[in-house]
Parts: structure tokens; sequence; C-alpha cells
């Protein structure tokens, strides 16, 4: 084995962090649209469902997938995120403690 070798570090290709959320790719409106959570995930500790659309995280408006992934690319696992998301016609708010990836 090579001495002093270190598993190389990808800098900034990829979130570090994982909210769990399973996107419902079929929907073509604005927000993120939840096809389901990962069990035990950020997602699931915060009481999003299947359905739900997030519409905002840390204020910052959320008009799909890559403004998601935007955000969750800036995060920290550990990080305190603060949701807004629609459950049928309802606006509600949770917050979610980010994971490790």
């Amino acid at each position: 084995a090579l001495q002093g070798t270190q598993p190389a570090q990808r800098k900034g290709a990829g979130r570090k962090v994982s909210l769990g959320s399973i996107p419902d790719f079929a929907y073509q409106g604005s927000g993120y649209r939840l096809d389901g959570v990962v069990p035990g995930s950020a997602a699931e500790q915060a009481g999003l469902k299947k359905m739900d659309i997030i519409t905002a995280i840390d204020e910052k408006p959320i008009q799909g997938i890559r403004a998601l992934s935007a955000i969750l690319k800036q995060l920290e696992p550990g990080q305190t995120i603060v949701i807004d998301y629609l459950r049928g016609d309802q606006q509600h708010r949770t917050q979610a403690t980010l994971q490790g990836k």
C-alpha cells in the first residue's frame, strides 16, 4: 500500500446532508412535492408526508427539485432548517435537523 495517500475528497461536488425526502418527479407545479419520506430521516422526523409540497426552506422560496438541491448543498449535517409546506390547501411550518449523507 502506498504511504501517505488519503482517500480523495471531492470538493464541493455534492451535498453533505440528507433531508430524506423522495421527490414526486411527475409533479409539474410550483414547489417540491414529496412522493414519500425515508424512514428515520430528517423529513420523517419533521412530520413531512407523501403529497406535501415544500414551498420554502429558511424563508428561501423553493420552486422545484433544483432549488431544493441548491439549498441543501450549502448546509452542514446537524443544522436545523425551517420548512414551509402545503398539505392540501393548508400552509404549515416545521423544523428538520439535517443528517449526514
